[in-house]
């Protein structure tokens, strides 16, 4: 994440705006590759289609490295490569969760989930600082050269597993064309009434954090005066508290129903963002408020991923796997800038304390909304470990 920037910033004097190109660079793909991806990930072997883009993206980090020590890296030549690299991280992104579902039990999904969120969680509180450290003793072409070896060794390793793997894919006699695969996939998820609630939920929860990102930074500095030290500290408390979580369910998550992960991350969510505003109207309580707003944030994003994606994959049969993750992802990529806009246009309106009061608020209202039909989310988890413990019992 730091590498590429840098190396524009350092090696080519890349202007802002040049590095903003970047970033648009690496996600450009999802909206335009997504559902293309996820239509090749149920065609084949899930964890091999990991396992190859690991190893594209080793092949254009390494080139990366060897374009720039030939002195031959310009600007253009580094934005292809980085949208190059956006296309695999998309197949990678759609073929991975739905590679998880067809490998992992149903009624252990949750713990599966619980586990990867915490290798997750894990990675960003070690990397961003190790990076940082690494950058100081080496250049950035030579970080890049250290990711390419990470993404070779992922490789080798999905590699051996996939050799081993049953594959659940489109059978050949059903196939159809790549557009009809798409088609299919986008008919599955709208004539299944629960998936398009989940959409619904993950569209409107999409927006909100969206507008989180864009505000929290800005709110913490300049609206509570919290300096950037301190922050960069509660930040990493968050985020510890979110892996602590995650450890925490990946143990004792099988005692509960999917929708109940779900709705205790949306209510945490709520209620950080409700202590966040709080925190600019009581100020003799500011930074206790403040700390334990973000944990509660940060606990109740770790929740509500491992709710919708567990959800989400129970609630797929396993040929649909790949196109609706892929659709799943489109739909909350859809968000961010529409999202950032929603949060800059309220805090434009109001001050930033009541935008976050009313985020508080419509995250509160998407819970309502799973409360509602409670029934029907509940009757997915059940189901889904009923048939996990009958699938169990089979005689062999």
């Amino acid at each position: 994440m730091l590498a590429v920037p840098l190396l524009a910033s350092v090696s080519l004097g890349a202007s802002p705006l040049q590095l903003g190109i970047i970033v648009v660079a690496e996600l450009l793909p999802q909206p335009f590759f997504g559902l293309i991806a996820g239509a090749f990930a149920d065609r084949l072997n899930k964890v091999f289609l990991v396992a190859m883009a690991d190893l594209a993206r080793a092949a254009i980090q390494l080139s990366i490295t060897c374009l720039w020590s030939a002195d031959a890296l310009n600007f253009p030549t580094l934005i292809g490569l980085v949208f190059l690299g956006g296309i695999f991280d998309t197949l990678a992104g759609a073929a991975y969760y739905a590679a998880v579902a067809e490998l992992v039990p149903k009624n252990e999904l949750v713990q599966a989930n619980s586990k990867i969120s915490t290798a997750v969680t894990v990675a960003m509180l070690v990397g961003p600082p190790l990076a940082g450290v690494s950058l100081s003793y080496f250049t950035a072409p030579m970080i890049l050269l250290a990711n390419s070896a990470c993404f070779a060794i992922s490789a080798a390793l999905l590699w051996r597993c996939s050799c081993t793997i049953q594959r659940s894919s489109i059978p050949e006699s059903t196939r159809l064309s790549l557009l009809g695969d798409i088609r299919e996939g986008v008919n599955y998820i709208n004539r299944h009434g629960m998936l398009k609630r989940l959409l619904v939920v993950s569209l409107a929860f999409g927006f909100l954090l969206q507008s989180h990102i864009a505000l929290f930074t800005v709110y913490a500095v300049r609206t509570l005066s919290v300096t950037p030290p301190a922050l960069g500290s509660i930040i990493a408390v968050g985020a510890g508290f979110g892996m602590v979580s995650s450890v925490i369910f990946a143990r004792s998550a099988v005692d509960l129903k999917v929708v109940t992960i779900l709705l205790l991350g949306l209510v945490s969510v709520a209620s950080g963002w409700g202590l966040l505003a709080a925190s600019y109207q009581f100020t003799h309580l500011r930074s206790p408020f403040f700390i334990l707003g973000f944990i509660l944030f940060s606990i109740g994003t770790v929740l509500y991923d491992i709710g919708a994606v567990s959800m989400r994959q129970i609630m797929t049969i396993g040929p649909m796997h790949g196109r609706v993750t892929a659709t799943m992802r489109l739909v909350a990529a859809v968000p961010a800038p529409l999202g950032a806009l929603l949060g800059g246009f309220l805090s434009s309106c109001f001050d930033t304390s009541v935008t976050f009061f009313l985020m508080s608020v419509l995250c509160g209202c998407i819970a309502l909304f799973i409360l509602l039909s409670i029934r029907s989310w509940s009757n997915v988890s059940t189901s889904s470990r009923t048939e996990a413990q009958n699938d169990n019992h089979q005689p062999a």
